[in-house]
Formats: C-alpha cells, sequence, structure tokens
C-alpha cells in the first residue's frame, strides 16, 4: 500500500468520524467493523481469555463511541482505538486479576494452506500450544508490542504511535521478546531431549 492509498483510508475514517460526531450512530459501525477482529486479538493476546476479550473489546468500543469528540485527527483512527482497547484490558486484567483465566492454547496458529495429516496437525497444534504459552509469560508491554508486531503486523512506527512510545523502545522490547521466546522454547526442547 502507497502513501496515496494510506492517506485515502485515513481521510475517509476522518470522514466518518466527523459524522460519527455529528450524530450519525451508523457511521460508527462502518468507522469500527473492519478492526473488531484486530482489536479483539489484542485484547485476547493480553487478556488469554476470549468471554474477557469480547467484553473488553465491547467496553473499549462503547468509551471511544462515548469520547469520539476528543478524537484530535492526528492519528488514524484504529491506532486511536487500539489505545484504548489495550488501556481497557489492562484496567480488565487489574480488576479480573483474582479470576482465573484460560491459557492460550485457544490460540489456532495455522502453519500451512493445505490440509495437514492428522498426526502433523497434531504436531502443529502441540507446537502453537507451547509458542502460545511462551507469548503468554512475557511481561504485558513485550508480549502487546510482540503481539502487534508479528501477529497483527503492525509496523514500528505504527506500534510506537499506537503505544504512544518511542521506535527505539518498540524495538527494544521486541528484540528482548524474541530473545525471552526463544530461550524458554529452548529450553523446553532439551528438557524433552529434542536437541543437545
Amino acid at each position: 500500500m502507497d502513501s496515496d492509498q494510506i492517506a485515502q483510508i485515513k481521510q475517509r475514517e476522518w470522514d466518518l468520524v466527523r459524522r460519527v460526531q455529528a450524530g450519525d450512530e451508523r457511521a460508527f459501525t462502518t468507522l469500527t467493523t473492519p478492526y473488531y477482529q484486530k482489536l479483539f486479538g489484542v485484547a485476547f493476546g493480553l487478556l488469554q481469555n476470549s468471554e474477557d476479550a469480547r467484553e473488553c473489546v465491547q467496553d473499549a468500543l462503547l468509551k471511544t463511541y462515548k469520547n469520539m469528540d476528543s478524537f484530535r485527527f492526528d492519528a488514524s483512527f484504529y491506532t486511536w482505538a487500539y489505545r484504548i482497547t489495550v488501556n481497557q484490558a489492562i484496567d480488565y486484567r487489574r480488576k479480573a486479576a483474582h479470576r482465573r483465566t484460560e491459557p492460550l492454547d485457544q490460540i489456532e496458529y495455522e502453519l500451512a494452506t493445505q490440509e495437514p495429516s492428522p498426526q502433523k496437525a497434531r504436531e502443529r497444534k502441540i507446537l502453537g500450544d507451547k509458542i502460545a504459552y511462551a507469548v503468554s509469560l512475557l511481561p504485558t508491554n513485550q508480549r502487546t508490542t510482540f503481539i502487534l508486531r508479528e501477529v497483527e503486523g503492525l509496523s514500528y512506527t505504527e506500534i510506537a504511535e499506537a503505544e504512544g512510545i518511542p521506535e527505539g523502545t518498540v524495538m527494544s522490547e521486541l528484540f528482548y521478546a524474541r530473545e525471552k521466546l526463544q530461550g524458554m522454547l529452548k529450553r523446553e526442547a532439551r528438557e524433552e531431549g529434542l536437541v543437545d
């Protein structure tokens, strides 16, 4: 996508934001529908529970709607909604700390487009579970940055803008997240006798 296409998308978003600010509720649905799954993915990555993630995204979208008048038109709508969702998820984690959460074993890692054999599917599921568990052990800031980069595919600049941190911090958090994940997965492989 070139810079002209990005500018056009941002302009369409901003036009929808203005319509919402003028009282057009349908424009809010048009604005948020393309981003729901991404926001859910971010919330799920932080909360590790699909039900909590759904509630969190609904609360975040409600908060987004109520605060549309404060949108400053200096970033993309997704970046703004993302920040609200992350903050909502962090608050939700604090409030729900006493509740038990499901492990990340529900995350599906599709590693090929063809239908794998039952043995391959089982191996991939096991690998996906191990990766998901390792990701769940990362500190929140590193996990968030890792998910945004590796799962959502955001650029360093988009992540920095969304999290309100310098690009250098994004790079640092990704470096440490990858290093920790690599270490955890190597340790597990050693324990299982898969590597020396």
